[in-house]
């Protein structure tokens, strides 16, 4: 007998994602009717349980093995592994051709069944079940090691901060509002009081008596908002950034720079909401447009 070659045994995994309806059984029987044309040598075959077989032929060994719980995702394998038996004889030409001889039988098997992934391998070891056995492990920790760093990337994504304030976020963005502007004022006001101008408090037009003088009457004392209707305020805000995007947003922006103003929140969501009411009335966009005669 020739002597080997380093590479002994060819190894495949057809890899499905559920398991394949495979009769073994049958699948054995037409492999030896198979294999008995190539060869004349004789030929043992040996079931190895339920989900297994192994055919000698001469120095050349076939062993057919299926992995039921591949992964934790319910993934299935069919191995087939050609090469040296541990104790060959000499007839070995189908062992020297045992890598087209592996994907004949794998192709055949895919004609029917056809996997999502095939692996192949050539190892310097003699074919045996517990070579096949080794392998499909080493192929499902593979597999079930990606399976989980899908998983955790997933979880990862699912866990990243949001992008958007929800309602129970604004009374923690109104402290850190207030805190943030007030020491502005003090500092603003250590400066003008070192440079030895008399400092002014910033008048805030936003409020009753904002509104007082911009109609024409007196300069009374300005009270500013509390915190309840400060929080009232910018909630009705995002309501309205849900129900009108660019309205809301401009409002957000003004409450959160000039102060938020109950009254002036709560017209700007009711007229925006009697315009949408207004405009679906009007059948929507389509028949504005042919009210007006004009494309929008």
């Amino acid at each position: 007998m020739s002597s080997r070659p380093q590479a002994q045994t060819t190894v495949g995994h057809l890899v499905y994602s559920g398991l394949p309806p495979l009769n073994l059984e049958r699948l054995a029987a037409d492999l030896s009717a198979s294999l008995s044309g190539l060869d004349r040598t004789e030929q043992r075959m040996t079931r190895l349980g339920d989900d297994g077989v192994l055919i000698d032929l001469g120095a050349a060994r076939v062993v057919v093995g299926i992995e039921r719980a591949l992964d934790s995702a319910g993934g299935a394998a069919v191995t087939v592994a050609v090469g040296y038996a541990p104790e060959a004889g000499e007839e070995d030409r189908l062992a020297k051709r045992r890598g087209v001889l592996a994907r004949l039988i794998a192709e055949r098997i895919s004609s029917r069944y056809a996997p999502v992934e095939t692996v192949w391998n050539d190892l310097d070891e003699a074919a045996t079940p517990e070579l096949v056995a080794r392998c499909t492990v080493r192929l499902s920790e593979r597999r079930q090691a990606a399976l989980d760093d899908k998983t955790q990337r997933a979880q990862a994504r699912r866990s990243m901060p949001r992008h958007f304030v929800e309602p129970a976020d604004l009374p923690r963005l109104v402290a850190r509002i207030d805190s943030t502007l007030a020491a502005r004022r003090s500092v603003g006001a250590e400066a003008m009081a070192v440079d030895g101008a008399a400092y002014l408090p910033p008048l805030d037009l936003s409020g009753p008596a904002g509104t007082a003088i911009l109609v024409g009457g007196g300069v009374g004392p300005v009270e500013r908002s509390s915190a309840p209707l400060r929080l009232a305020a910018h909630l009705m805000d995002a309501v309205l950034m849900i129900v009108a995007l660019p309205v809301g947003a401009a409002m957000m922006t003004y409450s959160l720079s000039r102060g938020a103003n109950l009254t002036n929140s709560a017209r700007a969501l009711a007229l925006c909401s009697a315009s949408i009411a207004l405009l679906e009335s009007m059948g929507g966009l389509g028949n504005l447009e042919k009210l007006l005669g004009v494309g929008i």
